[in-house]
């Protein structure tokens, strides 16, 4: 059995570290809740974004734009897809960047060309600077949570990549908050855009609110309109990614702490169990001493009698 010296040290240490877990617990709950804040008034006004370039499209036959992807396409072998890796700067978040590695794997198994991946976080540096793969590393975030500007500031090196013909496809691997339990790293293509067709009801109601007339005057033009609507979704979507993947990120290091503390309860229950032995051990052990002290001391005494 351990010394009771080295069971109260380390007894001390694991209460240390428990105390820093216990901190990373609060903090890491406290900008989950902040980061949900922003993501819950985010997402209505990117997603009414969304809606009028559907309804764009609805109304605007045959638009041709760069940033609509073509109704008939093959993929080409010499395309190029960009691909916006959102990780964590730290760790002890569990699986979070585990499975956000994986995600981009799988991403970059189904490329028929090359990939280049814009990295944000240091995790994900850190992962993919040793392979073979070209990288461009974007500025870590200042703030938390992020601001609708940081994140026109990521996505404009890639609309600018995109622009330039240099990238065919852009996509955004991050992470969803399904629950509080759970987080899953997903992928999403965002350029080019989808065409999607408008549901018939949302069609009816909207020519029953214009029933006068149901045509739009784009000013200067639909496919100006539209590219100015699908850059401003492509930023909103990034930003959106940033809240998601931060709220994921400390949902899974509150539930990473949340574990850690009650191993650490288990483990010090343990080693109280074998101090308290140890100290009975001690004690017994010292009274066997004067015990035998005692008797001996008697036993001499009767001898010079």
């Amino acid at each position: 059995m351990p010394k009771l010296k080295d069971l109260q040290a380390r007894m001390k240490s694991i209460q240390d570290t428990q105390k820093l877990t216990n901190a990373m617990y609060m903090i890491a709950s406290n900008r989950r809740r902040k980061s949900l804040s922003y993501l819950e008034h985010a997402l209505p006004f990117f997603e009414a974004i969304r809606g009028e370039i559907n309804q764009a499209l609805a109304k605007v036959h045959r638009l041709d734009s760069h940033y609509l992807f073509p109704e008939k396409t093959a993929e080409s072998k010499q395309e190029t897809w960009g691909i916006l890796v959102i990780s964590a700067d730290r760790g002890l978040a569990g699986a979070y960047n585990l499975n956000v590695f994986k995600e981009t794997d799988r991403l970059l198994a189904q490329c028929p060309g090359s990939a280049k991946l814009y990295l944000l976080g240091r995790q994900a540096q850190d992962h993919y600077h040793k392979r073979p793969i070209e990288t461009v590393d974007l500025p870590h975030l200042d703030q938390l949570p992020p601001s609708f500007a940081t994140a026109r500031e990521l996505s404009s090196q890639l609309l600018a990549a995109y622009d330039q013909g240099s990238l065919q496809k852009a996509f955004v691997v991050y992470t969803d908050l399904v629950n509080p339990l759970q987080e899953a790293a997903k992928s999403t293509r965002l350029l080019p855009f989808h065409r999607e067709k408008l549901p018939e009801d949302l069609d009816k109601t909207a020519g029953a609110s214009q029933s006068h007339d149901t045509d739009f005057v784009y000013y200067p033009d639909a496919e100006s309109v539209v590219q100015s609507l699908i850059r401003c979704y492509f930023t909103g979507f990034v930003y959106g990614a940033l809240l998601d993947s931060l709220s994921s990120e400390e949902n899974s290091r509150l539930n990473a702490m949340h574990q850690a503390n009650d191993n650490a309860r288990e483990l010090l229950d343990l080693l109280r169990v074998q101090r308290n032995l140890a100290r009975q051990e001690t004690i017994t052990s010292a009274i066997s001493e004067v015990s035998a002290g005692a008797k001996a001391q008697e036993h001499d005494r009767a001898k010079r009698r």
